[in-house]
């Protein structure tokens, strides 16, 4: 009988221990969040008023933590976020390293929304390093996942986009020189402005049809 308490006794020990030991574990964690999400947002502070330098630094001490607590989705926006910085250095490769990161870890949370703004970062990235086709493809993909999901700041931001593609890397008529004296330009630039958006829907349903293979996906 006294064998039998002291086992129970023992077994009590041990649970106790474990959970102790789990709940120590969950505090841990905890605290890397808490510490993480303060310095992301002493960071994102920084960098909203032009501190730039001030806000990489934070920003790498708070994906430190976050990492070490396993919190994906604040490591996606810490990688985010860096990835912006990289970009105002015009560092572009280094700023897709990071918002690839980001996508990854975005996409293994399950956030659609914010994988297709890091998409539209790309895409901005893609253009600035003159690959125009990447940046036209990307935006075209976020575009029409806006429309589905009814994300309308969304779709007009990659409508914007594109626009600024066409005006940059077409040969329309745009980009003739138009003399301001003349009585006719507020008719030419109408005309000029439905050839671009024309234009534009053209290249989105080309792009559909050769790489995705629904060219009944554009409206």
């Amino acid at each position: 009988m006294k064998l039998r308490i002291i086992h129970i006794a023992v077994i009590v020990v041990l649970c106790s221990c474990l959970i102790g030991s789990c709940a120590s574990d969950q505090q841990r964690t905890n605290g890397s969040v808490s510490v993480a999400q303060r310095l992301y947002d002493e960071a994102y502070e920084h960098q909203r008023c032009g501190r730039l330098q001030q806000a990489m630094t934070l920003y790498l001490e708070a994906e430190q933590s976050a990492v070490e607590s396993d919190s994906r989705l604040l490591v996606g926006d810490i990688n985010a976020r860096i990835g912006d910085l990289h970009t105002l250095y015009y560092d572009y490769p280094q700023a897709l390293n990071a918002f690839c990161r980001a996508y990854d870890l975005y996409r293994e949370g399950g956030d659609e929304l914010a994988q297709n703004l890091i998409l539209h970062s790309i895409a901005h990235n893609y253009a600035a390093m003159h690959r125009v086709a990447d940046a036209k493809m990307l935006f075209v993909l976020v575009y029409n996942w806006a429309i589905f999901e009814g994300e309308d700041e969304l779709k007009q931001r990659c409508m914007a986009a594109l626009m600024e593609l066409n005006h940059k890397y077409s040969d329309l008529e745009t980009q003739r020189k138009v003399d301001l004296k003349d009585d006719t330009i507020a008719e030419d630039e109408e005309v000029i402005a439905w050839r671009d958006y024309d234009n534009i829907l053209f290249d989105v349903a080309l792009l559909y049809d050769e790489r995705m293979e629904r060219p009944d996906s554009v409206v």
